[in-house]
């Protein structure tokens, strides 16, 4: 993404990034899918460049939200099926 002109690369992982003097990466507020432990060795100097939007939210939360913005999935029934 830098490469390309962004300041931040925003990814869907579910994870969150504590902010103040360091930089720390925390677990996702949805216990059931916490991603953190796939990015645990991202060194600080990156995570500064990094946003995960989705990280404060539960997987739930986050289909009711692309339900109603109509965004199209595939398969059809991901948005409507229940989490697991």
């Amino acid at each position: 993404a830098l490469e390309l002109g962004g300041d931040f690369l925003a990814t869907g992982h579910y994870c969150r990034i504590e902010k103040g003097e360091n930089f720390s990466l925390l677990k996702g507020s949805d216990p059931g899918k916490d991603q953190s432990y796939f990015l645990y060795t991202i060194r600080e100097a990156i995570l500064r460049k990094v946003l995960f939007p989705v990280g404060h939210l539960l997987k739930s939360e986050v289909r009711a939200i692309a339900r109603r913005a109509g965004l199209p999935h595939h398969p059809p029934h991901v948005l409507s099926r229940n989490d697991d």
